[in-house]
């Protein structure tokens, strides 16, 4: 029996090593699959679902930030984590990293790091449906960007973010010049992943006019067959989910001109919604199902838009989304304040440089007169 376990013990202290060899290993692959998912625009992919992307995240970024936290990927892998965080449906989690993410910024006065917190925070407003607010983070993280350059190449996933918030507050005009500058900058810098999100701004703008005439669906449409040509070379099931879902609001606005398209738009969101019940708490789940209860409204088919929400928002629900909000309200205050005291401290500056400037002139004017006066 004792020799068993002397046996056992030497196996074990044998494998460690080859154990910590294979963890060691791995750990970059993980981190260039990460970044990889930051280049192609995605979450994940068919091969890594978006628990293993959370997983692989919380044991990667620590190493990192002991690393070099004032790096633009530790930041943007910070929010690639707290997206995923919403996308599953964990909100405090993301708001928490939203927090983290703004004081490590803040603590190295890390400007494209304080950009990309404020569109993590941003991120949480929209989910939470505060469009003012939401809109308020995305134009402050531009800002902070704009202090770097006016042509950082992160400024153009920040406009796309402020053409959505704009379009939810329905200020359609202003999201359309910011989709004007969006196709500027994407012809001097073309980037299929930008290009595919630019096309469902553009599409999602069409669409919301498409009650007004069927040439605005028309551009819909087209815009819609170049998401489909970019899926088709980059076949990601992350583009699959969003090219289905500005697919079925198409169909659902042409109802309003032949209703046969109706059923096509609910069989496209019954699809996606079979797909994504496994998780009900995933923002995607009820985004379709948002979606679905509206077709039922809009089709006279209340009973069964009543059904579905009251399975989409329990009792208890509501509570939970103004837990949230007040989560997020907490860290929009840190950010107003530090605000406030980078403006008392930049007026302070100016007051002093104009205190000295003026002493200077006054010196150099008596020094003048005193020039003058003795002179014969």
């Amino acid at each position: 029996m004792r020799k068993d376990v002397a046996v056992l013990m030497v196996l074990w202290v044998m494998c460690i090593p080859y154990a910590t060899f294979i963890c060691a290993s791995a750990t970059p692959n993980k981190l260039d699959t990460l970044k990889a998912f930051l280049r192609k625009k995605i979450l994940y992919d068919e091969y890594v679902p978006i628990d293993s992307v959370i997983c692989w995240s919380e044991n990667i970024l620590p190493v990192i930030k002991t690393n070099n936290r004032n790096d633009e990927n530790y930041f943007l892998l910070q929010l690639q984590l707290a997206n995923a965080y919403t996308l599953r449906g964990d909100i405090s989690l993301a708001i928490d990293r939203a927090r983290l993410m703004y004081e490590e910024a803040k603590e190295t006065e890390y400007e494209f790091g304080i950009a990309v917190a404020n569109q993590a925070i941003g991120d949480a407003y929209t989910i939470a449906n505060q469009c003012d607010k939401a809109l308020d983070s995305y134009q402050d993280a531009l800002k902070e960007l704009n202090h770097l350059s006016l042509q950082h190449p992160y400024r153009i996933q920040l406009l796309l973010k402020i053409s959505n918030a704009l379009q939810r507050k329905g200020q359609l005009e202003k999201a359309q010049k910011i989709l004007h500058d969006i196709e500027q900058t994407l012809q001097k810098q073309p980037d299929y992943a930008t290009s595919f999100f630019a096309n469902i701004e553009k599409a999602n703008y069409a669409i919301s006019h498409g009650h007004l005439s069927k040439a605005y669906l028309k551009e819909a449409a087209a815009y819609l067959h170049n998401m489909d040509s970019i899926y088709r070379i980059h076949p990601e099931k992350f583009y699959c989910f969003h090219l289905k879902y500005t697919t079925a609001a198409y169909y659902r606005a042409m109802g309003n001109w032949d209703a046969s398209n109706w059923d096509k738009a609910m069989q496209l969101y019954e699809e996606l919604r079979q797909e994504y019940s496994v998780n009900k708490r995933s923002t995607y789940y009820r985004w379709i199902t948002l979606e679905t209860i509206y077709l039922y409204k809009i089709q006279g088919k209340s009973m069964e838009a009543c059904r579905l929400y009251q399975e989409l928002y329990p009792t208890v629900d509501t509570l939970t989304t103004e837990g949230y909000t007040r989560q997020i309200n907490t860290l929009r205050a840190k950010y107003q304040v530090d605000q406030m005291e980078i403006a008392n401290k930049e007026e302070h500056n100016r007051l002093i440089t104009s205190m000295l400037a003026g002493s200077i002139m006054l010196l150099l004017m008596f020094t003048i007169i005193g020039i003058f006066s003795k002179c014969p």
